[in-house]
């Protein structure tokens, strides 16, 4: 497998089964049910949901997925949902993160700070594998996720990294502690408050690092997309399926990385909205294309401008989530759903991927055009002929 684009650095995903490697720093021995091998910096192991070994950039340690809670080099225990909440920078310690999202529903506003918790050592996102299921696990609980540090740069490089490896069918994303990802991190505001949009918007210093070329002068005035744009382009040309699990609040541009994938499933604490009008900002990361293809333009245009947060149940009627389950079952849910779909022929899965994107902007007879030529390049598949020989063999009862 090829190493990352040297532009785009990121966790590179390998499948390695070797024995004897040493544990890394920060891993808790204990939690592991298979007293399986600690990998290299940036190795990922190929293993099942129910002995999976962690491997993010950077290294973490295993855990099972079936019962042992996270706790990566840099994640937070594993803590009761019911009775805990984690206390963002300056919130005051009682109060939850749900309720402190309804009373100033915008990832642009933050309480008066007592002390700045110290950040987790380790990568800005957690990679692991689970057989044709790469799990990607944002990790900046301390900010609650907020978009910053590496977090963009690592998120994109592991999909990109997932269209080249044919191992890899099934992408799912998720978040540490009790967020998803809150969007921008107001905290780096008034250290650039003073720069001009372009300069601002085109550089690192909102949003951390993105992982994206510099553009020459002349690119950055020719510019239309600025750096958001250039990244949820890139996020969104990953032509296998990729699942959101909401674990918590998903605001602004979170709400946006979310709208980014196919599929999203939420924990019942979840709670989502824009977060833009509250902030006097227009969206992004193309929140404002993905909203109302998802809920319709009435609610669309509600939500954007209204600025409410909505919870997981409503969520679900507005077909923001296709489904909600109990926090404690979120991850096993979406890898099970995940698992469910990689077992599919990939090929197959990608050309119908592909077929609902241009739904999107086709007419009906583009898409009966796009249809047929599908068709004609899975009817000479390999893989899609061994499954028709499969369904025919189970229909018609053939040994």
């Amino acid at each position: 497998m090829s190493a990352p684009d040297p532009v785009v650095p990121g966790p590179p995903v390998t499948d390695p089964s070797r024995a004897g490697a040493p544990q890394l720093p920060g891993a808790d021995p204990d939690r592991s049910t298979a007293a399986a091998p600690q990998l290299p910096v940036g190795a990922v192991p190929d293993r099942s949901t129910a002995a999976a070994r962690q491997s993010p950039v950077g290294g973490v340690p295993e855990r099972s997925t079936a019962g042992a809670s996270q706790s990566p080099v840099g994640a937070v225990p594993e803590r009761s949902t019911a009775a805990e909440s984690q206390s963002p920078v300056g919130a005051v310690p009682e109060r939850s993160t749900a309720a402190a999202l309804e009373t100033a529903p915008t990832a642009l506003e933050t309480a008066p700070r007592a002390r700045e918790p110290a950040a987790p050592p380790g990568p800005d996102v957690l990679v692991e594998r689970h057989g044709a299921v790469l799990l990607l696990t944002l990790n900046r609980p301390q900010r609650h996720n907020a978009v910053g540090g590496s977090m963009f740069r690592d998120l994109s490089a592991a999909f990109d990294e997932a269209g080249r490896d044919d191992g890899i069918r099934v992408v799912v994303t998720t978040g540490t502690g009790d967020a998803f990802c809150v969007g921008a991190d107001v905290r780096d505001f008034a250290a650039v408050a003073h720069l001009p949009a372009r300069d601002l918007l085109l550089s690192d210093l909102i949003g951390g690092d993105k992982g994206l070329p510099e553009l020459s002068p002349d690119g950055r005035v020719l510019d239309e997309i600025g750096n958001a744009g250039r990244w949820a382009a890139r996020m969104w040309a990953l032509e296998k399926p990729t699942l959101a699990a909401i674990n918590g609040a998903a605001v602004g541009g979170g709400l946006a990385v979310a709208l980014l994938h196919d599929i999203r499933i939420a924990a019942r604490s979840a709670r989502l909205g824009t977060g833009f009008a509250p902030a006097g900002l227009a969206s992004e990361l193309g929140l404002s294309y993905l909203l109302p293809r998802v809920t319709g333009m009435s609610v669309a245009a509600e939500l954007l401008f209204g600025g409410r947060l909505v919870g997981s149940a409503e969520a679900r009627e507005l077909r923001l989530v296709s489904e909600t389950v109990d926090d404690e079952q979120l991850l096993d849910r979406a890898l099970e759903t995940a698992e469910r779909i990689a077992a599919q022929p990939s090929r197959g899965l990608q050309w119908n991927k592909r077929l609902l994107r241009r739904s999107m902007d086709s007419t009906l007879a583009e898409q009966l055009r796009a249809e047929y030529v599908a068709q004609l390049a899975l009817f000479d598949d390999p893989e899609t002929r061994a499954a028709l020989v499969r369904l025919t063999r189970r229909v018609t009862g053939e040994t």
